[in-house]
């Protein structure tokens, strides 16, 4: 992202004072007050709409512990009047010193919202009645919900979460800590990534995220036609399945994001691809531990887990076919465990190369092979894959420098939709036994 020019050191920028106020008027996640030595509201930042729903003139000319719950206010005006003593006995001299002037710190309040709630945050400031420019009290006021939504992320990537509550708990990670802003998590090729409410995915916006993602550096786009938004792109520092990632952040704010700003947005893509990363090891020991290691298939364990999911559809009928390789114990004998290996990789290939797409190819142990075929539109189509079964078996095995002829026997049993897999697995492993001893 392109940076402002430099000055010199010592030559102040001509335009200083005014970036910093729009600095602390555009601060989201801080709201600035400004107090009298009495506690009445004299200027509060434009943030404050954000951060708590009030718009600065309701605050103006109120006391500001009207704003403070009932349980706060104590310690507040007890912090306050230890200020106000400290700022009456010191000098003129200590007031100015940055190191010696009266401060408050983290100090926790619970501010009051529009509709009645209270919201937790942090107060820190300092006494500056000696500056007849202020002659009050100047307030930073943080809102402590960020910090509470890194805290729920991580519990949910300790936790195993699903993807869907960590993209929500990442989108609630920006929006806590940059109110009225949006974000999502894009990573090309996968499911990752949902487009806020009322943005369209134009040819402009998919060219700039591409170009993110190849460049792998921060970029910002004001698309045309659209003056409410602009969008930030942060990679994300680790791939994901060998993809770079981005989170993008969509936001009012105008031009690229403040320097204050930039660490925020990188911690977040941090979390992000923490979270996702979490998602991915996840799914790889799933599946893991649902496939076989050999073939590549489908293990006992993912056929039963398969089972369990399967829900049928209506006026369909479902099919379960059992293959077995006949004399494998032959081949292990003459050729040795490693071409029997690969025998039983190539019967799975020819399988799954036979099967529809939507079909489970499972190995569940040695040389046992079972398909389950789901929403068929008529039972003889359960017969015409097992002929097709047939007929791919029958070509020649070649296992490095051997050539094998291997059979197979194979049992079909069909069903209707409501038909139980259990039970047409049994009927197809015994109508397997049939053929094999019929040989």
């Amino acid at each position: 992202m392109e940076l402002p020019a430099s000055t010199p050191r010592g030559v102040p920028r001509p335009d200083a004072a005014d970036r910093a106020r729009r600095a602390v008027e555009r601060g989201w996640a801080d709201v600035h007050v400004f107090l009298s030595a009495d506690f009445v509201v004299e200027w509060v930042s434009e943030s404050v709409a954000h951060v708590t729903g009030w718009e600065p003139s309701d605050l103006v000319g109120r006391n500001y512990e009207d704003f403070l719950h009932p349980d706060t206010q104590a310690e507040q005006a007890r912090v306050a009047r230890d200020l106000h003593r400290y700022a009456s006995a010191a000098s003129d001299r200590m007031l100015r010193d940055p190191r010696t002037r009266p401060t408050f710190n983290g100090m926790p309040v619970w501010f009051r919202l529009p509709d009645g709630a209270y919201l937790p945050m942090d107060s820190r400031g300092h006494v500056q009645l000696h500056d007849p420019a202020i002659a009050g009290i100047h307030l930073v006021l943080r809102d402590r919900r960020h910090e509470d939504a890194e805290d729920r992320l991580m519990e949910l990537v300790a936790s195993d979460a699903p993807l869907e509550a960590l993209l929500d708990a990442i989108t609630d990670v920006v929006t806590a800590r940059l109110p009225g802003t949006e974000a999502t998590v894009l990573v090309p090729g996968t499911e990752v990534g949902r487009l806020p409410v009322g943005v369209a995915w134009t040819d402009t916006l998919d060219a700039w995220t591409h170009e993110l993602m190849v460049t792998h550096r921060p970029a910002t786009l004001a698309p045309e036609g659209d003056r409410r938004r602009t969008a930030w792109g942060v990679p994300l520092p680790t791939t994901v399945d060998g993809q770079a990632g981005a989170l993008v952040v969509w936001t009012e704010f105008d031009g690229p994001p403040p320097r204050w700003l930039r660490p925020v947005l990188e911690r977040t893509a941090r979390l992000a691809a923490v979270a996702l990363a979490s998602v991915r090891s996840r799914q790889q020991l799933r599946r893991a531990a649902l496939v076989d290691g050999l073939t590549g298939v489908a293990n006992r364990r993912g056929f039963a887990h398969f089972l369990a999911q399967h829900r049928p559809a209506a006026d369909r009928s479902t099919a379960v076919i059992y293959v077995d390789v006949d004399d494998f114990k032959t081949v292990n004998d003459r050729h040795g465990h490693v071409v029997g290996d690969e025998v039983l990789r190539q019967f799975a290939e020819r399988i799954g190369i036979t099967a529809r797409r939507t079909d489970l190819v499972a190995r569940l142990g040695g040389d046992e092979f079972c398909i389950v075929c789901t929403d068929l539109f008529e039972p003889a189509d359960a017969h015409r894959l097992a002929d097709r079964l047939r007929d791919a078996f029958a070509e020649p095995f070649r296992c490095a420098d051997v050539e094998l002829r291997v059979g197979a026997s194979i049992g079909v049993a069909v069903g209707p939709d409501t038909a139980d897999l259990d039970d047409l697995t049994r009927r197809a492993d015994a109508d397997m036994y049939r053929a094999k001893s019929l040989r």
